[in-house]
């Protein structure tokens, strides 16, 4: 089914083919502009926190505990970057799109580090900088599996992109979804 269309304005036409390749993975768009995390919503860690975590990521299966620590990840990055609890944040896209500064990198890191009692680099989420590759990371440093090697994305192209390359490509993309 057509997706209900809404304007907007986009800094470069590479954002606004980010947002569209976003938005058709996940079937809907989502708009965070401006959206709030409610304080004392979420966890920010602490002994409990951490210990629960840790006893479910044990128990888990690889599989599981991907999904189980993915999960913990987006609700902390949602927490950082002050988005709404209900959004949920796409293992792909890159966290500075979703306004991850150095800031907010080192307050989600300071967190991870305490609830996972790991020792993170200051510039953990510019070296992994979406959810999947820091949850891939993340695994490998905690239980020494292999981190599976991800395939370039469709972001990773769109930035490889000139910007009359991205120019074209998002013209054809909206009289596609026009006709």
């Amino acid at each position: 089914p057509p997706l209900p269309v809404t304007a907007y304005a986009f800094a470069d036409a590479r954002t606004a083919l980010s947002d569209l390749a976003h938005a058709r993975r996940i079937g809907k768009i989502v708009v965070t502009h401006g959206a709030q995390a409610t304080p004392g919503r979420g966890e920010r860690g602490g002994a409990a926190a951490s210990a629960t975590l840790a006893t479910e990521l044990n128990a888990a299966d690889a599989p599981a505990r991907r999904r189980l620590l993915l999960e913990h990840l987006r609700r902390q990055a949602a927490l950082v970057l002050g988005l709404d609890a209900a959004i949920t944040i796409d293992e792909l896209r890159p966290l500075h799109e979703l306004g991850l500064d150095s800031l907010k990198s080192v307050e989600l890191r300071n967190v991870l580090a305490k609830v996972l009692q790991l020792r993170l680099s200051p510039t953990m989420a510019f070296d992994y900088p979406s959810l999947g590759q820091l949850t891939d990371h993340l695994l490998g440093r905690m239980f020494g599996a292999p981190v599976p090697v991800a395939a370039p994305s469709e972001t990773d192209a769109i930035v490889a992109l000139s910007e009359t390359e991205a120019e074209a490509l998002l013209l054809l993309e909206l009289q596609g979804a026009n006709g």
